[in-house]
């Protein structure tokens, strides 16, 4: 017999490497579309990120208004409107009239149950939505850290600000069954320095 293989012994191991070829091409394939799930997933976050970044520096710029004649701010546990020198659409110190409100989203549930969706719109314009993990609702912190479901206040002010409303320190979006302890985001708002005191104001309070 001549040394060698036969047809058949070639034709099993060609067989064999072509099964352990479709094999690592499926685990690379695998492999390769994890990969871009996660760098989606990435960026997807990375975009959120910047998104809430943006979204925090507008609501920073809250800040207080006359009670007569003006925009002052206010609030429920489904959403508030106000007064912002930081807006997304205008230019830097461009004063808009910001509302933020969130809405029930069962399209974007998670595990079958609803969602909120914050909605935020400048000068009547839909701006930015955002979608939460849970359903959600707002409370404020007053400057002694007190929780307050709506804004003014029910009780009022420690001291009356006469002619203009003062802002909260601090927003918060919380879980809907949860308390104020349990905090889904935070705004912090930088602005608290009373609008001047106009002659009306004086007249009236004075």
């Amino acid at each position: 017999m001549r040394p060698g293989f036969t047809l058949i012994e070639t034709l099993i191991a060609l067989i064999i490497a072509a099964m352990v070829t479709l094999v690592l091409l499926d685990t690379l394939s695998a492999v390769s579309a994890q990969a871009a799930r996660l760098d989606r997933a990435v960026a997807g976050t990375q975009e959120q990120i910047i998104d809430w970044l943006t979204l925090d520096r507008a609501i920073a710029g809250l800040q207080p208004d006359y009670l007569e004649g003006g925009t002052p701010f206010e609030g429920d546990e489904a959403g508030f409107r106000g007064l912002t020198d930081l807006t997304l659409t205008g230019h830097a110190g461009a004063v808009g009239i910001v509302t933020v409100t969130l809405e029930e989203d069962e399209a974007a549930s998670r595990d079958g149950g609803p969602v909120s969706r914050l909605v935020y719109t400048e000068n009547g314009e839909r701006v930015a939505e955002y979608v939460l993990a849970v359903p959600a609702r707002l409370a404020y912190l007053d400057f002694d850290g007190n929780a307050h479901p709506a804004w003014p206040p029910e009780q009022g002010f420690p001291v009356d600000p006469l002619f203009f409303r003062p802002v909260p320190r601090v927003i918060l979006i919380v879980p809907e069954d949860g308390g104020s302890t349990a905090v889904v985001h935070a705004f912090a708002i930088t602005r608290s320095r009373p609008p001047m005191a106009r002659q009306r104001d004086v007249d009236r309070w004075f």
